[in-house]
């Protein structure tokens, strides 16, 4: 459990309503995912460039509440150019590094998506459902 900071424990026990048959097992769970999604402890900016330079998202600033902003600029995202394990690997980074800038006790980030020019080429339903599947099994709360 040291690869993990204190409030983990916290956040999967929330993430399963406190039950504390749940919640231990969604926790081994990620612990092991995790191992096999960032097997160097993270993700680089190289395993993730052609996301990278499409330049759909920012980190920047932080709301009324001190949580860290990210912004979407879901327009720029073309499902006929993305590679899904890439995909997938973009998102782990995008949450990993928004954690990294959250403040002490801080447990929440806020999203912003702008859907200016956003249309029928820019829908993925794939990358959408991966995208929540990451939040919601190794990221809760």
């Amino acid at each position: 459990m040291q690869e993990e900071d204190d409030f983990a424990p916290r956040r999967f026990l929330r993430a399963r309503d406190h039950n504390i048959d749940k919640a231990p097992a969604m926790l081994l769970k990620y612990l092991s995912w995790k191992r096999t999604a960032k097997p160097h402890g993270s993700i680089t900016d190289d395993e993730v460039h052609v996301e990278l330079v499409q330049e759909k998202l920012y980190m920047q600033g932080f709301d009324e509440k001190g949580r860290p902003l990210v912004y979407l600029f879901l327009a720029r995202h073309f499902p006929a150019k993305r590679d899904l394990d890439e995909f997938k690997r973009y998102v782990i980074y995008i949450l990993d590094n928004t954690c990294t800038r959250l403040r002490t006790g801080q447990e929440k980030f806020a999203v912003v998506g702008d859907l200016r020019g956003w249309g029928y080429a820019n829908c993925d339903i794939r990358a959408y459902v991966a995208a929540l599947d990451i939040m919601q099994s190794c990221y809760p709360e």
